[in-house]
């Protein structure tokens, strides 16, 4: 398994893993350099986010890019960043306005 791919993995799991995943609807999951990116249903989170990215920064935080895509048309709703992982979860519940847990 590559640096990315174990970086992807662990940020997942802070977020929630599978219980993560059938919250939110995530998918098409994707390891990046130093992170994490993956979809979000159309339609569903505020802004009409559907895609979110997590990437490791130097400082051992995150830092959260939301975005709307359509076609070939890429806008950044919202950034976070140097954000902990105890945080993940609520930054990510604030900018999309979708519960990760029960």
């Amino acid at each position: 398994m590559s640096e990315n791919q174990m970086i992807a993995k662990v940020i997942a799991a802070q977020l929630g893993g599978s219980r993560f995943v059938v919250m939110t609807g995530a998918n098409r999951m994707l390891a990046v350099e130093r992170g994490l990116q993956f979809k979000l249903p159309s339609n569903f989170a505020k802004d009409g986010i559907n895609c979110v990215e997590v990437k490791l920064n130097g400082r051992d935080l995150y830092d959260l890019s939301f975005k709307r895509i359509r076609g070939l048309n890429v806008t950044l709703v919202a950034e976070a960043d140097n954000i902990d992982a105890e945080a993940l979860r609520g930054v990510f519940a604030e900018a999309t306005s979708l519960a990760v847990s029960l």
